[in-house]
């Protein structure tokens, strides 16, 4: 019992399951299910394409469970609707493409008992097999007892169907994502992805049968095809939460572009259901005035307040929490006293002040009397392991696609690090290509070189080469350059042999802190950090204690933004002259040659990391491609690299 209390005391996890009080914030749940019905009443087929959904406001203070709405609204609705949950970027417009990006890698993500792109394309198949949406698993049954031709065959039916019905539709879009779900794991989530507009590479881009990315002008359709997709049986549902973010640092500028953004989805897309969450101070002070009268008749609509818990609500809420405890010491309201519970709902306590305050008390604090607290600290380095654990993961997860973390997202942590970090700061943001940064040196224009596909990492060289000043490429050092991807090679070697322009491959370990640095100081802006006593820390304590606590200034990026120019700044391309491995480790140090990477390259004696890595999985062994690095490592003199990228067994060198 004590674990889940703790943990949802610290953050709130939008997919997490949470025990809920359905009584709590009604009204504001029973609007956001209202509006999903009336989208799918008016999406049915003859009905009127007019009065569609307004957005709405979920407003609250912290810790009131605006978070904690999504988990229930994903209860309710099931495989009724797609959720799609997206918080602000800071140091990037909130752009089409990034709506449909977070929408098409969510449709990946279980709900209802299944993932939500087989609720979209099992209610779309029953639509074209003229059935209701309770068939929806009758017609993934179904396709996917065919082989692929005749999969194909089908779905070109269905698709002429769908476009007779709904011409605006992108056809070509539209047949791709309907056979996603009947793709293998790993080229399903790559088809999600180029739905998605993000970078793929060749081979994957290939194997799903598409030569370019995703173009700029077709992604307004491609989300209006989605949304129109799901509109009868399974709405979009999307949330913009933490949007009190958006007006840190650049307020105004991102506030407008979050309204233009809206403003697109109301006029273009149309058939979802916005919900957008926040602070209720920021959004009537800050936010609200920020917007022009033209976004303000797109973006305001019914707004609901998130109430604190009446004593007879927070009564309600402690007895839910403790109906698991497995050995409870007493009878309720232990481990309480008679009438506490209430006295803390009369004092404002949100349902994060209850929760944790349930907590200290079955961590065995006293009753009474519970001297000083907790300065915070403890609850802060938690936060923190939390948000790297997630951090982990999520790089994980996208190493198995052969990408990268969000570059919006790794852009953001970045410049929180140089608001933070003593000798830099930030000048201006423009995305993950265009920041500019403040050092000891003068402004350093600073780009994330994030692309997957070789020819658009080579166009986002020619861009960083073209710009005057100093300036600084970022790329991720597990994913290095290919050895094949000689035009790219060259384009690297000739930027770096330009003076003002300087290389840093991004550790594992610095991206992980960037992305949970990101998480942290986001969730301080949003006072969603519990501190001592429920009460929300506030970002100002934050950010004291992380310049205490995570010596930024001893971090590999921070050093070489600073002008240091160590092994990340200098190191080799892939391509270059061969190197040896380093020298071989302590025999206890080095893993047996039974290793799933070395059994392999036994087999292969010459292979790609790459190569081996989906090779591995394919036989359900799964490493990261970190731990198979690392294995490949610590076999010292045995293994021989060629680059970055490619190993042989000693004596099999080419």
């Amino acid at each position: 019992m004590t674990a889940q209390p703790l943990a949802l005391a610290i953050t709130a996890d939008p997919w997490g399951e949470p025990k809920d009080l359905e009584e709590l914030h009604a009204p504001a749940t029973r609007a956001i299910l209202r509006a999903v019905a009336d989208l799918k009443a008016l999406a049915a087929p003859g009905a009127a394409a007019l009065g569609r959904p307004r957005p709405l406001v979920v407003l609250g203070t912290a810790g009131s469970g605006k978070t904690h709405l999504f988990s229930r609204l994903r209860r309710n609705l099931g495989r009724g609707a797609i959720m799609v949950h997206i918080r602000p970027l800071m140091g990037t417009d909130m752009t089409p493409r990034y709506v449909l990006g977070e929408i098409l890698q969510q449709l990946a993500r279980p709900s209802g008992g299944a993932r939500q792109i087989d609720s979209l394309v099992g209610a779309t198949l029953a639509q074209g097999l003229d059935g209701g949406p309770e068939e929806a698993a009758a017609g993934l049954e179904l396709l996917g007892s065919l082989d692929p031709q005749g999969r194909k065959a089908y779905l070109e039916h269905l698709c002429a169907r769908l476009l007779e019905r709904m011409p605006d539709l992108d056809d070509g879009y539209l047949e791709t994502l309907l056979n996603a779900p009947f793709l293998d794991t790993f080229i399903m989530r790559a088809t999600l992805a180029w739905l998605g507009g993000k970078d793929i590479n060749e081979s994957q881009a290939g194997r799903i049968g598409v030569h370019q990315p995703l173009a700029e002008d077709r992604v307004l359709p491609a989300l209006r095809t989605v949304a129109r997709l799901a509109a009868p049986s399974a709405p979009l549902v999307v949330v913009f939460d933490q949007l009190e973010n958006l007006v840190q640092g650049e307020g105004r500028e991102r506030v407008l572009a979050y309204g233009n953004l809206v403003m697109d989805l109301v006029d273009d897309v149309k058939d979802l259901v916005i919900v957008q969450m926040a602070l209720d101070t920021e959004w009537h002070r800050r936010f609200r005035p920020a917007l022009s009268l033209a976004q303000q008749a797109r973006v305001l609509g019914p707004d609901f307040q998130l109430d604190l818990p009446s004593p007879l609500e927070a009564e309600q809420l402690v007895r839910l929490w403790m109906s698991e405890h497995p050995d409870p010491g007493g009878p309720f309201p232990w481990p309480f006293l008679a009438d506490e519970i209430r006295g803390f709902a009369g004092r404002g306590a949100t349902p994060r002040m209850l929760l944790q305050e349930l907590q200290r008390r079955l961590e065995g604090a006293p009753v009474q009397d519970p001297g000083p607290r907790d300065s915070g600290e403890s609850l802060l380095a938690q936060a923190w392991e939390e948000g790297l654990r997630r951090a982990r993961a999520e790089i994980d997860d996208q190493d198995q696609l052969e990408q990268g973390a969000s570059p919006e997202v790794l852009a953001d942590g970045l410049i929180h690090l140089v608001r933070l970090a003593p000798g830099l700061g930030l000048v201006r943001s423009q995305g993950p290509e265009q920041l500019q940064v403040g050092t000891p040196g003068g402004e350093l224009r600073v780009a994330f070189i994030h692309q997957t596909n070789p020819r658009s990492i080579t166009t986002a060289l020619g861009r960083l080469g073209s710009g005057p000043g100093p300036r600084l490429g970022i790329r991720e050092r597990w994913r290095p350059l290919k050895p094949t991807w000689k035009v790219t090679l060259a384009r690297r070697e000739a930027l770096l042999a330009q003076p003002e322009v300087r290389w840093h491959w991004l550790d594992r370990k610095d991206a992980e802190r960037l992305l949970a640095l990101d998480s942290l100081l986001k969730a301080a802006v949003s006072r969603d950090l519990s501190g001592p006593g429920g009460i929300p820390f506030e970002p100002e304590q934050v950010k004291a204690w992380i310049g205490q606590a995570l010596d930024l200034q001893d971090w590999e990026l921070v050093r070489t933004l600073n002008g240091a120019a160590g092994a990340a700044d200098a190191e080799a391309p892939a391509a270059a002259a061969p190197r040896p491995a380093a020298g071989p480790l302590p025999p206890a140090l080095v893993r047996p040659q039974a290793s799933p990477a070395l059994a392999r390259l036994g087999q292969l004696r010459v292979a790609s990391v790459d190569r081996l890595l989906r090779e591995c999985r394919q036989a359900g062994q799964g490493p990261s491609r970190r731990e198979l690095v690392a294995d490949l490592r610590r076999a010292g003199a045995e293994v021989t690299w060629i680059g970055e990228n490619i190993v042989c067994l000693e004596g099999d060198r080419p």
